[in-house]
């Protein structure tokens, strides 16, 4: 159980799983169940990549892009 809970499964999921398992239930359900999970973490790796390439590119620009804007921000009076 401690691997998929650090391969990020959710809980309820999880705890469907493990009941299906216990029971002896549908080995298909159980298949299901891990494909759902799958998808979800290929969405949320998307997700953090998107959000590390964004940063990446912002630091990689940061002198030529962000700091005339910020230094732009500094000079005004709020």
């Amino acid at each position: 159980m401690k691997h998929m809970r650090d391969a990020g499964v959710k809980i309820e999921p999880l705890t469907r799983y493990m009941k299906l398992v216990i029971e002896n239930g549908d080995v298909e359900i159980r298949k299901e169940i891990l494909r759902q999970q799958a998808a979800q973490l290929k969405l949320e790796i998307e997700e953090k990549q998107r959000a590390y390439n964004y940063l990446t590119y912002k630091l990689e620009h940061y002198d030529e892009v962000m700091n005339p804007i910020e230094e732009n921000l500094e000079n005004q009076e709020f």
